[in-house]
């Protein structure tokens, strides 16, 4: 075979069968693993910039949505919501809102503090309190004046109230003598009422009555 091709085409046969293999070990040990390192590095890039696109957008509407609710949650601490239970503004409070609604006196009783379970309160280290207030021997010459006490509960008492049940009966006989007397300035109540309702504050978890005392 030697003396068909020549000795010289023979070294430079295996001179270039030699650099072929060494152009495919080349590529098969450093361009290649370089070319999937490249690839792997490419991707870690695509997907950290979507990741960071993610996060743009979540702060974007995290942004967009504390913009929505600030006003809301101003209306809430103006009104009270974040603040304690406490027994001593309570009374004070109802006083106001007594003189508020132009009734002439009732008495209340307040019951324990209690905890209401709520995850989205508890996962921004706050605690939803709830207190039963039971106003009783409310007295009115109409049972309308009730309808005001209850809107101007709504409007001037702190935080969040519900109405749970109310009752309306008649304080005296409505004699000739007690209609006759209704138009006078100092006129007797002619009904009694009495609300119960669910008074609703949201507190940081260190400061939950609930977590010691149960009362304030």
């Amino acid at each position: 075979m030697m003396k068909l091709i020549g000795a010289r085409r023979m070294i430079l046969l295996i001179a270039l069968i030699a650099i072929n293999a060494a152009i495919i070990c080349a590529y098969l040990f450093m361009v290649e693993p370089m070319r999937q390192d490249a690839e792997l590095q490419r991707d870690a890039a695509r997907s950290e910039a979507e990741s960071l696109q993610m996060k743009i957008q979540s702060v974007q509407q995290e942004v967009a949505s504390t913009r929505e609710n600030l006003p809301k949650y101003e209306a809430l601490k103006t009104k009270g919501f974040f603040l304690d239970q406490d027994r001593f503004r309570l009374s004070r409070d109802l006083g106001d809102v007594r003189a508020a609604a132009g009734l002439k006196g009732f008495s209340y009783n307040i019951d324990t503090i209690q905890k209401i379970p709520n995850a989205e309160a508890e996962a921004g280290q706050m605690s939803l309190i709830n207190s039963k207030v039971t106003v009783n021997n409310i007295s009115m010459l109409v049972d309308t004046e009730l309808y005001g006490f209850f809107d101007v509960l709504e409007a001037k008492f702190p935080a969040h109230v519900r109405i749970n049940s109310f009752k309306i009966a008649r304080a005296v006989v409505l004699t000739e003598d007690v209609l006759r007397s209704l138009s006078q300035p100092n006129a007797p109540p002619v009904v009694s009422a009495e609300v119960v309702f669910s008074w609703n504050t949201l507190v940081p978890i260190a400061a939950d009555p609930a977590n010691t005392t149960g009362v304030r």
